[in-house]
């Protein structure tokens, strides 16, 4: 409950009371308690109703004091006995824009009626509920915004604006809950609080000018401006706001330009006019007061100017951003109305390009950032506002007072060769003519000279101007984020660096949207800049060589990788720029000013791959050969591409071959990150220094987040122990710590002879390496040809697509879709794609394709749909698009694959071939897949393929045997292994009939899934569980028509469509009944199913739910007497008998019966928690829990996470 009002807090007390309480020795109690005190308000309880703890010496007990009801507000001293309670109204900006986020709209609306931490003066019991607020805004005549408003829009825009935004109705029909909370949320904060506090100051000073000293409505204006969360001290908090005051904190913050201590210029002057404001008033000075007023408007202005253009940046760079579109759409229509009476036609500007939302007809920002700045800056100077308090370039006239060109140190080392531009406009040749360029690359030279600098720089002040100071556009800092939208959407590399650190455990996994996903407390996009920052101020003190290190592995790296996959996007595109070729730039960030190949000292990329390298033997190829080779025939690609007319196929060429260059640049990071794991753990000497550590930890941050896409699980582990547990390492773990990441090099495209043996450390014998075989096993199965296990690496595309939707990288996900990227083709050139494999070549699975696209109806295409978020997906969470893309890859296109590789091998039985088992192998591969392994029924939880549907179906229905594995698996893998046999003897109708069963099999578990999420969505009308009803129905709906037409209109009825806002027309009773009759045609064995489906007096969860209440006809009455219900509750009250069992029970097999089994209060004690999600997901509190709980998202289904399980289960 304090983590909606305090983050900071509750990641304090949840470290120190949750992960880290190891023994209660551990725990600074009176730490705790004092933390727990501070934030009483949150739960809104006192210290008197709480009372002291005893157990506690009293000369170690902190002072608990309630917070004055005038409490200070960032230095500004209140009068008013009421400022507490207005300001408390931030929570409940908070609290709404959290539950509209986790979709539970009815809750929001309910705080948004009527309110939840914020009190009314005038009722000692209620609460100011922000819609009121929305009434008054307009009683003070002298409030000629409020009139602005109100002749702009009407009486109630603001308020149907945010019921609208809270929904999901009016413009908001389409738009995602993560967009609709940013909408909520600033139009609360910028039009309602906004236009409440200037009414509120106009009628402190009409008390006034009536001779009255009371500053309580200047005092409500404050605390409505700056809100409770921002603190008592001067400059507020760091990121705890959620009102106005918090937007100026935020735009210094992001553009590095608040003041000494961190603060924002802007609102220093904001408190002082409002200070002074309320001296005045008290003064009985009036006309000085409303002097301050009218500052105090102009200020907000200018906030608001300065925030529209920092969403115009974000737009401009990156069009699809739904969430900075919507906060753009929200800020313009809040400034559109103050805009008008000074510059009607700059107004006319930014209302059309910004004006408009959700269902518009035109695309935001049509006129271009430019036009639209122009038009602010007209604004800007009809109103008088000071440019140089924004933070924004709106006012291109003005001089931002900082001189790039004298920024860091002039000690620059010069270079031994000349980097001029030669007469024909392109830079020398690189490395003494080993790559020469076609472009202008010395300003991404220089960098590399810079980093020199680093290294030798004294101080930590002298390494950050280095990294900081430009040569150009470009500097150490900047030279990714210069481009960096274009990145995210081009690099998958970038994107798969962002998903790793945002699961990791410094990662904030709150929100679901990308602008506001967290790494370390800070905005995940700017990752790198926050591991430099961190290490330049890491405890241990500046150490050059380190923070050069950093440099070149998080920034250097990372943009090498972003520079090669943009030369992709500019082939297909057809957009090659005329000046810096990315290849160009690629290969001067390697490169660098290295001059001989023999030479490893310098600080360039080159030379730091080429000293990895003297650390191991027996490597298959050497790095920088390869780099070389590899970027000069990628240049040559990207020149021949500007004259090809088959842009595509030859862009697909440069994919792979990028693909093949970033592997290779992988060997030194991995080579790396073992000598430093080595050094770690004493195996190379006295190496355990303070330093050291800071190294692993680096290329820990560096490897790790690579396995993410592939093993959540290991790189969890991984991430704890060498990352935020770094400083209590065991040495005793490098065996097996070693072993692991060996295990997962197929994962990073690695092999053992890549990566060498280190020469460095003797331990490393002690683990040898080992490729898998050349035909690995598949759970259990044994190929018979090796080219499964490339195709049993579909499963990491199914992964990387569905991280990459997390990340909202939607053209990077469909092109994984289309074109792959990690299931390599026997030629070498190319990858198996997934929608590749959806087109059958066999004929008996063609005519089965037919029915998916035939009449008119293409029911493929919600793969499609679902990855690029359109269509009926456009308005859902990343986490929810990320659970429909998952389902439809693998019960349309990977199911559809399957089938098609079992009778492609039975086609050249029948012709007498002697390779049927590759296709069969395959049929495999793609049932499986590689993350679930070689051992027999698979791995608990890693996998992503029909196999783990299976899987997952039995442990919701309770079904799965003994080892707690799928019996339908099982068998599927033994038909497999019989098919396999009967084609090695060319007993091809036997094989055939092995292939129709194991196709009646997976049906099976189509079925099974249906069921559930059928069943799931009726008790609990849950739209995720609708969604994943609707992707496996339209995955049955074609089989089911070729056997009986009105089983298929039935379902394609009740779930054919989403979204809908009448789930099962027809009721989940006919549905489950027209199931169960197409299992009886289909011919299915009911008992391979994992639901008991076939059981026709089995009842949906929602018929065992009524809400009939019983009256208590029996006088039943509760304490003793002292409480007489008007329900029968006589079954419910004896759960206490069932606590007293648990608490007296002799060992935890007992208690755990009573707990999970027990019903005969009528229900268990464990379904209090499991049906916790269908009876409250529209409450407050139990969201809370929930969001603030949450520690990872399962991207197959759309759930989130807690302790790895479903995060709506956190009490079981």
């Amino acid at each position: 409950q304090i983590r909606i009002c305090d983050k900071t807090a509750y990641n304090g007390l949840y470290d120190m009371l949750v992960t880290n309480a190891k023994s209660a020795a551990g725990i600074d109690l009176s730490k705790a308690l004092g933390m727990l005190q501070d934030r009483y308000v949150c739960l809104g309880i006192t210290c008197e109703e709480v009372g002291l703890p005893d157990f506690i010496a009293e000369a170690s007990r902190p002072t608990c004091v309630n917070p004055p009801e005038n409490i200070l507000i960032v230095g500004y001293n209140g009068t008013s006995d009421m400022l507490l309670d207005t300001a408390l109204t931030d929570l409940d900006v908070r609290a709404i824009g959290t539950l509209v986020e986790m979709e539970a709209n009815n809750a929001a609306m309910d705080i948004y009626k009527w309110g939840r931490y914020s009190k009314d003066d005038d009722i000692s019991f209620g609460y100011s509920p922000i819609k009121d607020l929305t009434t008054d805004l307009y009683s003070n005549d002298q409030n000629f915004v409020s009139k602005d408003y109100i002749t702009k829009y009407g009486d109630n825009f603001q308020d149907e604006i945010i019921i609208n935004a809270i929904q999901g109705t009016g413009d908001f029909e389409s738009v995602s809950p993560r967009s609709r909370r940013v909408a909520t949320e600033a139009a609360i904060v910028t039009m309602v609080l906004h236009i409440y506090a200037l009414d509120a100051m106009y009628t402190g000073i009409d008390y006034c000018n009536k001779g009255d000293q009371d500053t309580y409505w200047w005092d409500d204006a404050v605390a409505s401006l700056v809100g409770w969360a921002e603190g008592t001290e001067t400059g507020g908090s760091v990121n705890n706001g959620f009102l106005f005051y918090n937007i100026a904190q935020y735009l210094c913050d992001v553009s590095d330009t608040c003041k000494d201590g961190g603060d924002s210029e802007i609102n220093r002057l904001l408190m002082i006019a409002l200070t002074e404001g309320k001296e005045s008033l008290w003064a009985l000075n009036c006309a000085a007061a409303e002097s301050r007023l009218a500052d105090v408007e102009l200020i907000l202005e200018t906030v608001l100017v300065d925030l529209l253009a920092y969403f115009v940046e974000q737009i401009s760079s990156n069009p699809v951003d739904e969430d900075s579109v919507s906060h753009g759409y929200i800020v313009a229509t809040a400034l559109v109305p103050l805009m008008t009476s000074y510059a009607a036609g700059a107004a006319s500007t930014i209302e059309t390009n910004l004006g408009s939302f959700g269902k518009r007809s035109v695309d935001v920002l049509t006129d271009g950032k430019d036009v639209v700045f122009g038009a602010l800056e007209t604004f800007v100077t009809a109103r008088g506002i000071d440019c140089n308090l924004l933070t924004r370039n709106v006012c291109v006239s003005v001089d931002d007072g900082v001189d790039d060109s004298s920024s860091g140190s002039e000690n620059i080392v010069d270079n031994d060769v000349d980097f001029n531009v030669t007469n024909d406009g392109t830079s020398s040749p690189l490395l003494s003519g080993a790559y020469t360029p076609v472009s202008n690359v010395d300003d991404f030279i220089k960098l590399t000279e810079f980093l020199s600098a680093i290294e030798e720089s004294a101080t930590v002040e002298e390494g950050q101007s280095f990294y900081t100071k430009s040569e150009g556009s470009l500097s150490l800092k900047t030279v990714l984020p210069g481009r960096h939208k274009t990145h995210e959407r081009t690099n998958p590399i970038l994107n798969i660096y962002m998903y790793g650190l945002w699961t990791s455990e410094d990662g904030e996994n709150e929100n679901i949207g990308l602008s506001s996903k967290v790494f370390d407390n800070k905005e995940l996009e700017l990752f790198w800049d926050t591991i430099v920052s961190d290490e330049l101020g890491k405890d241990s003190g500046y150490n050059a060589l380190l923070t050069a290190e950093t440099i070149r592995v998080v920034i250097m790296w990372i943009s090498v990788t972003s520079y090669l996959y943009e030369s992709i996007y500019d082939c297909r595109e057809g957009s090659q720029p005329t000046t810096t070729h990315p290849v160009d730039a690629a290969a001067a960030l390697w490169f660098g000013n290295h001059i001989s190949s023999d030479i490893s000292d310098g600080a360039s990329l080159f030379a730091w791959a080429k000293r990895s390298e003297n650390n191991f033997e027996d490597q298959s190829s050497t790095v920088n050969d390869e780099m070389v080779d590899r970027l000069n025939s990628l240049q040559e690609s990207y020149e021949f591409c500007k004259a090809e007319l088959n842009k595509q196929e030859l862009s697909n060429k440069m994919r792979y071959d990028v693909d093949a260059i970033v592997r290779v640049m992988t060997i030194p990071l991995v080579q790396y990150f073992i000598v430093h794991l080595s050094a770690q753990s004493g195996i190379m000497g006295d190496s355990q220094t303070e330093d050291e550590v800071d190294y692993m930890i680096l290329y820990a941050l560096s490897v790790l987040p690579l396995i993410s896409i592939c093993d959540e699980e290991v790189f969890g582990k991984l991430y704890t122990e060498l990352v935020t547990g770094a400083r209590s390492y065991d040495p005793l773990k490098f065996s097996e710590i070693l072993k692991t990441l060996q295990d997962r090099y197929p994962c990073l495209g690695l092999s053992c002879s890549d990566i060498g043996i280190s020469v460095l450390s003797v331990s490393t014998d002690e683990v040898p390496c080992q490729d898998p075989a050349s035909s690995p096993g598949i759970v259990g199965y044994e190929p018979t040809y090796g080219t499964s296990f490339e195709m049993s690496k579909i499963d990491l595309d199914v992964s990387t697509i569905l991280s990459l939707v997390l990340m909202e990288a939607h053209d990077l996900a469909i092109d994984i879709y289309k074109y792959g990227r990690n299931a390599k083709k026997e030629d070498s050139i190319s990858y198996t794609a997934i929608q590749d494999l959806s087109n059958p070549k066999s004929q008996i699975v063609t005519n089965i394709y037919d029915r998916f696209i035939n009449d008119g109806v293409d029911y493929t295409r919600v793969t499609e749909a679902s990855i690029l978020g359109v269509d009926e997906f456009k308005s859902l969470s990343p986490l929810r698009k990320s659970a429909a893309a998952s389902l439809s890859i693998v019960t349309i296109d990977l199911h559809l694959a399957i089938l098609d590789a079992m009778y492609q091998g039975i086609d050249v039985c029948n012709q007498e071939g002697t390779d049927a088992n590759r296709h069969w192998d395959e049929a495999v591969a793609l049932f499986a897949g590689w993350a679930e392994g070689v051992q027999e029924r698979g791995s608990d939880s890693d996998g992503y393929l029909m196999f783990n549907i299976a899987q997952q179906i039995c442990q919701r229905f309770d079904t799965c045997d003994e080892n707690d594995n799928s019996p339908v698996n099982g068998i599927i893998i033994q038909k497999f292994s019989n098919g396999q046999d009967f084609l090695e003897q060319l007993q091809c109708d036997d094989a055939l009939n092995s292939a129709k069963e194991i196709e009646k099999l997976i049906e099976s578990i189509l079925i099974d899934n249906l069921t559930y999420r059928s069943m799931t969505a009726s008790s609990s009308f849950d739209q995720t569980s609708f969604l994943l009803a609707h992707i496996t129905a339209t995955a049955l709906v074609p089989l089911m028509r070729s056997v009986d037409e009105t089983i298929a209109d039935v379902i394609e009825t009740d779930l054919g469509t989403f979204p809908v806002d009448d789930y099962f027309p027809d009721g989940i009773d006919t549905v489950l009944s027209s199931l169960r009759k197409y299992v009886s045609l289909k011919g299915i064995d009911c008992s391979l199913l994992s639901s008991s489906l076939c059981d026709e007096t089995q009842l949906s969860d929602a018929e065992q739910s009524s809400d009939t209440v019983k009256p208590n006809d029996s006088g039943h009455t509760l304490v003793n007497g002292t409480y007489t219900p008007t329900s029968d509750v006589s079954d419910l009250a004896s759960i206490s008998s069932l606590v007293h069992t648990i608490c007296n029970a002799e060992n935890s097999e007992i208690a755990i019966e009573a707990y999970s089994s027990d019903d005969s209060a009528g229900l268990t004690i464990q379904s209090m928690s499991t049906n916790a999600k269908s009876a409250m997901s529209d409450e407050l509190m139990f969201n809370q829990y929930v969001v603030a709980l949450s520690d990872g998202v399962e991207k197959t289904d759309g759930s989130f996470l807690f302790d790895d399980k479903p995060a709506h289960h956190y009490a079981d």
